[in-house]
């Protein structure tokens, strides 16, 4: 039933696809290198590898703060600089490993388009509409074809959670574990942002009911994390006195200093850092422009709405499982209420670590060092699923509108393109930010 769905879709889906391939590629030359956020120390890691074939240590001369990163993504970047230093420039080089956060993206939308599917298999006009948000975010799309380690955390991340949904929580075995394990401690030496993952995946394994010896293959998961990625844990020890690294970077490296704020103050701009960091890049961009209050209103409008309309379809799609025990009359069956369950779990431990550091919760009116929402990326297949179930929900209460939800969709998103990349052309950039490339 649900290839017979999808097939209604296929050149919309490609389309998609082509359109956000060919925005970042517009990106990659429109955008001038070192304009977005850390690009410039990203690359210097990548040159480091490159040339020492090892890795770099916090405060060493000509380091900077990315230094404390893991190391997957530049190794991986290194590895492709040093294949084509023969016959590219730097200035290529250097567009190369643009082209491969690029790349990289396109294969974590090859999964994302996987996990809407399995949350909502029946909605095929929701899953493009969810989907076409990812493809099509400028935030996204300037920030995967940028020099980063971001996107292969996001491929790793997603690359897993469509893993665990395939098996099935009531049919893993050990096995099953141990692979899930290796993806998910390669998405930590790629960058600690897939941390959710360490602590939703054992508890979405032990609540099954059924199955055999969830605790066997829960314990068999975090051995292989260990085992593959603790020696980058045990690093930072020796060398920071801290399992995460140096921590908040010195001041000669760019951190910001703390700043006596009150509480509300700090949930307001974390408000508003979510929110940019789901639609638009100019925070990642340094804010070299700023969005007209009309469109950050017009978005605030529009996130709050996705977050109640999708909750509410949500809870209440929950709600009719409960009362007919997955038969008739559900939208779920117990397989996606599963996936729910995990997609869920993992979306509020990635926002809910981030929105408790950026507030600063144990010190209420002290802010440090501002942590970007891109931090918490690993909560988009949740965002992309309630912007799916916003989607399905417009098109049962307004039939009409159903055919053409996901065309408006593309059509907002190519738009909220077109406007950023005018505005990052017509902005002048001060010479200090940009890479001499």
């Amino acid at each position: 039933m649900e290839r017979q769905a999808t097939s209604r879709f296929p050149i919309l889906i490609a389309a998609i696809v082509v359109s956000s391939a060919a925005l970042g590629l517009v990106y990659i030359g429109l955008v001038k290198p070192g304009t977005p956020s850390d690009e410039f120390s990203h690359w210097l890691n990548v040159l480091y590898y490159a040339k020492h074939h090892g890795m770099p240590k916090v405060g060493a001369p000509s380091v900077t703060q990315e230094a404390q990163q893991p190391p997957l993504a530049y190794a991986i970047a290194a590895l492709l600089k040093g294949t084509t230093r023969t016959f590219l420039t730097l200035r290529d080089t250097f567009v190369a490993s643009r082209l491969l956060g690029g790349v990289e993206w396109l294969l974590t939308l090859f999964f994302s388009w996987r996990i809407l599917g399995r949350l909502l298999p029946e909605d095929v006009n929701g899953r493009v509409v969810g989907f076409a948000y990812l493809a099509l975010s400028p935030m996204l799309l300037a920030m995967a074809w940028s020099v980063q380690n971001d996107t292969l955390a996001l491929l790793l991340g997603f690359a897993a959670l469509d893993y665990a949904l395939a098996v099935g929580r009531d049919s893993f075995s050990v096995r099953h574990g141990v692979v899930l394990g290796i993806i998910v401690a390669a998405g930590l030496l790629a960058k600690a942002t897939v941390w959710p993952l360490l602590v939703t995946v054992p508890i979405w394994l032990l609540v099954r009911r059924h199955g055999r010896k969830p605790w066997l293959v829960t314990v068999a998961f975090a051995a292989t994390i260990l085992v593959v990625a603790g020696w980058w844990f045990v690093r930072n020890a020796l060398l920071y006195g801290d399992l995460l690294g140096p921590g908040t970077a010195p001041p000669s490296l760019g951190a910001t200093a703390a700043t006596h704020v009150s509480f509300l103050h700090n949930l307001g701009s974390a408000v508003e850092n979510a929110v940019t960091y789901l639609w638009l890049p100019t925070e990642y961009w340094r804010n070299f422009f700023h969005a007209p209050g009309v469109l950050k209103a017009l978005l605030v409008l529009l996130t709050g709405a996705i977050v109640i309309i999708g909750t509410l379809a949500l809870v209440q799609s929950f709600g009719r499982f409960r009362m007919t025990g997955g038969g008739a009359g559900s939208l779920f069956t117990g397989q996606q209420r599963s996936g729910w369950f995990l997609v869920g779990l993992t979306g509020l431990m990635a926002f809910g670590g981030w929105l408790i550091q950026f507030v600063g919760e144990l010190q209420p009116h002290t802010l440090g060092v501002q942590l970007a929402a891109r931090l918490a990326y690993l909560a988009l297949p949740l965002w992309a699923g309630l912007v799916a179930l916003t989607a399905g929900t417009l098109g049962r209460l307004v039939p009409r509108l159903r055919p053409v939800v996901p065309i408006v969709v593309v059509v907002v998103m190519l738009v909220l393109n077109a406007w950023v990349l005018r505005s990052i052309h017509d902005t002048h950039i001060p010479a200090g930010y940009i890479i001499n490339l």
